[in-house]
């Protein structure tokens, strides 16, 4: 590995660590070279949602033309030539993806979900969060498939790619339940179908309610069905995934399920606290994380 490779390995393991405690956690299990390469794809990630989350009315030209650039160096990377993009964490990315073979789609389904981001629309159905979900979220299973799975057959099993997107579409709908109201004070968001919450008598002006501390009431009550609605959702998606895990290679198995395992106690910290998603972020504590890690570790044992 050259000195500049390392450093740009270094700095995507920095990135992760520093903006994703949970799967840092999880997938710092796994062998070195494995670890940097989720750290590498990592890299890609953040930064095209750094972009998206950063986007104003006012600078979204400027967020579209960084996000058409990424993408232009991504398809530059099968016909070898240089990236016009410096983002210090590149060469560790190009690098993972001719190493393990990732094709571009993954990627490119991650551009279309954040463009989406960047002229946003309140979902109107569950279908329509499930396809956004599969875009941003379900595409880091996909790309993650072929580092966690060396068996060339079953990497071609459609199933499989299926429940790693699973996975990230699990991930996704917890990470919006979590972040109700941070997405409403910071951009001005609903991730949250509207027929869903309209079947619970709900609107917008409800959740801005909530997060301006009036959370009492028969309106809260409905909001608080909703969200375990949505939850079981979200939970089914984990289940639909864990059927596969016996597919993934040895090394891997205990990293993937204890990420998954961390994300979806997310759901159960909210619920103790009352299922407050407006005031702050929760989070699982590092205690319980060790728990779930020997959870994990007995489940899969047992696969």
């Amino acid at each position: 590995m050259t000195n500049n490779l390392d450093k740009s390995f270094k700095i995507s393991v920095d990135i992760l660590r520093e903006n994703s405690k949970s799967f840092y956690k999880a997938f710092k299990m796994l062998d070195e070279e494995k670890f940097l390469a989720v750290a590498a794809l990592y890299g890609f990630f953040r930064t095209i949602d750094d972009i998206t989350d950063e986007s104003t009315e006012l600078n979204r030209e400027d967020s579209l033309k960084k996000i058409n650039l990424l993408r232009d160096d991504l398809l530059k990377i099968s016909e070898g030539k240089d990236p016009r993009n410096t983002y210090p964490w590149w060469d560790a990315y190009e690098a993972t993806i001719k190493a393990y073979q990732i094709d571009s789609q993954a990627f490119l389904m991650q551009i279309e979900g954040q463009k989406m981001d960047l002229d946003f629309r309140e979902p109107e159905s569950i279908d329509d969060l499930i396809t956004y979900s599969s875009l941003v979220a379900g595409s880091v299973g996909r790309a993650m498939l072929p580092i966690i799975i060396k068996n060339k057959e079953d990497l071609g099993r459609p199933d499989l790619l299926t429940a790693c997107e699973n996975l990230g579409i699990a991930m996704q709908i917890t990470n919006i339940l979590r972040d109700v109201g941070e997405d409403l004070r910071e951009r001005d968001r609903v991730y949250l179908p509207k027929n869903l919450l309209a079947k619970y008598g709900l609107d917008k002006e409800n959740l801005i309610a909530f997060n301006e501390g009036k959370r009492d009431g028969e309106d809260y009550k409905a909001f608080i069905n909703f969200w375990e609605d949505l939850a079981r959702l979200s939970e089914s998606y984990y289940d639909s995934f864990n059927d596969y895990l016996k597919y993934i290679d040895e090394d891997s198995r205990l990293p993937v399920y204890t990420a998954s395992l961390i994300y979806r106690a997310i759901m159960d910290e909210i619920r103790q606290a009352s299922y407050d998603c407006f005031s702050k972020r929760q989070f699982v504590s590092n205690t319980k994380k060790v728990l779930l890690i020997k959870k994990a570790k007995a489940y899969v044992k047992n696969l």
